[in-house]
Order: structure tokens, then sequence, then C-alpha cells
């Protein structure tokens, strides 16, 4: 379960990557996700 629970995040980070810098190449869109997914780490 706990592999599960860092796993979804990565396996969102590296989606969110691509397509972020595909569609707006700007890293403060970026950052934010990258800390909406910490925050829902350390939540969860």
């Amino acid at each position: 379960m706990r592999i599960g629970t860092i796993a979804a995040p990565i396996l969102f980070l590296s989606a969110a990557y691509f397509l972020i810098n595909f569609l707006v190449p700007e890293s403060n869109i970026w950052l934010a996700v990258v800390c909406g997914s910490a925050g829902g780490i350390v939540i969860g």
C-alpha cells in the first residue's frame, strides 16, 4: 500500500511534466504541480 502511495504521484509527475512542457513551457506551473503532489504525499 505504501508503494502505491508513492508510485502514483511519481507517475502523475512524469506525465504532467511532459504534458506541461508540451502545452505551456513555464516552470511556475510545473512547480505548482510538484508542490501539490508533495503535499498529497505528506498528508496521505
